[in-house]
């Protein structure tokens, strides 16, 4: 049915309500396997409860790949999958049943939980007391949310546990994929056989000596090469700026400058003093000297590596922007 309310003046609001008939709705029950373990058959069933269940369509929202949705009978589905190398971590799952009663009515349900496939590594390990540590025939190891562990003889690594619990792939960054297992590698003393898959070939593994002792100093201090320009550069009473030949310019950590007429530049000093390379984003790479720059004008010759040719820059006057011109073409152009 349909109620009208027009309670306010020059307000119309309108509701619909919908009554299903008790036997046209259904439930789902069940309490979902929130936690298996990588290579072992997950498998959570659940039941339709409900006076009419005919019709039902199921439609998977949000399912990893290794996981399906198999329909066993009218009153019974079963979510199941096997958990292969890659597939660790928490999972959403997320299912939705559907009934059709008539064209203006219907009735769904939506099942979702999420699940946690653990590594074989980490179901045999056992706790220490050494925080998030823990302990296995591998040696000792701690596990992250990113899937990655550091291991107490192989540092960084990625552990891929084969089918069995007493052999494991694990992945470095420098080595890759090694294989080893509990008959040839000893925890205790840290050494032993791993295969290596990028190689195809065994290595022996042999933890340093002395582990629980060492002694080491550190000499550490920041050294600044200075480039040619800088060095015969005196400072000005305008906070960085420094000036020479070449004009007014400012230096920057990041091995830019600003100069007073050429603006951002990267100098790439010559050998000598009396001339120098540099760089701006617009023309590529200049070259110049005392005998070719005037820096009390703001003029002088320039020669240009990516053209190949020679230009004349002239300062801007009166807020005028700083002009070049070309040889090669015979025309003045900005230089900004």
């Amino acid at each position: 049915f349909d109620m009208n309310s027009t309670g306010l003046n020059g307000l119309t609001a309108e509701w619909k309500i919908q009554i299903l008939n008790s036997g046209s709705t259904f439930s789902i029950i069940g309490n979902p396997i929130l936690k298996s373990t990588q290579f072992d058959l997950y498998r959570s069933e659940f039941t339709l409860s409900g006076s009419s269940i005919d019709d039902i369509l199921f439609f998977p929202l949000n399912l990893p790949d290794w996981l399906r949705l198999n329909r066993l009978s009218k009153s019974r589905f079963v979510i199941e999958g096997t958990p292969l190398d890659k597939d660790t971590g928490t999972f959403p799952v997320e299912i939705l049943a559907h009934k059709f009663i008539d064209q203006n009515s219907s009735h769904q349900e939506t099942l979702n939980y999420s699940l946690i496939i653990q590594n074989k590594m980490f179901q045999i390990a056992s706790s220490t007391n050494l925080g998030n540590w823990k302990t296995n025939w591998l040696g000792y190891f701690s596990t992250f949310d990113n899937s990655w562990s550091y291991h107490a003889d192989f540092l960084w690594v990625y552990f891929g546990a084969g089918s069995q619990t007493d052999n494991i792939w694990f992945w470095t960054e420098k080595w890759g994929w090694f294989w080893t297992s509990m008959e040839h590698w000893d925890a205790t003393k840290g050494e032993g056989y791993l295969y290596n898959s990028l190689s195809s070939a065994w290595m022996f593994f042999k933890r340093g000596i002395d582990q629980n002792s060492s002694h080491q100093e550190t000499l550490n201090y920041s050294l600044i090469i200075q480039n040619k320009m800088f060095q015969i550069a005196s400072s000005t009473n305008l906070g960085n700026w420094k000036t020479n030949w070449l004009g007014y310019f400012s230096t920057f950590d990041n091995s830019w400058s600003y100069h007073a007429d050429f603006l951002w530049v990267y100098f790439g000093a010559g050998s000598q003093t009396d001339n120098i390379w540099f760089w701006t984003e617009k023309w590529g790479w200049f070259w110049t000297s005392m005998e070719h720059w005037d820096a009390t004008k703001g003029e002088g010759y320039l020669y240009n590596s990516l053209s190949s040719a020679w230009m004349f820059f002239k300062r801007g006057q009166q807020a005028l922007p700083s002009t070049v011109y070309l040889y090669s073409e015979a025309k003045w152009i900005s230089f900004e």
